[in-house]
């Protein structure tokens, strides 16, 4: 559970943490890519990093995690 900023560049969604339940991550970042499709939102995290530059070691090895939330009314 993080709570901070995000940015939105193109399909490129950027969140910075102000709190995060890891301390090493408030003042790193997460890099996911997403598309929406009607009421699907799909969430590829590409990249993430502490606030010291080290990325989880997942993402250095090229893993990706794939998230696909739908809306329900």
């Amino acid at each position: 559970m993080n709570t901070g900023t995000y940015e939105i560049s193109g399909s490129t969604l950027t969140t910075r943490p102000v709190f995060a339940l890891v301390p090493s991550f408030i003042g790193g970042h997460a890099e996911q890519q997403f598309s929406l499709d009607g009421n699907t939102l799909t969430l590829t995290v590409v990249n993430v990093e502490s606030a010291d530059g080290v990325q989880v070691p997942a993402m250095a090895a090229g893993g990706r995690a794939i998230y696909t939330l739908e809306r329900v009314d």
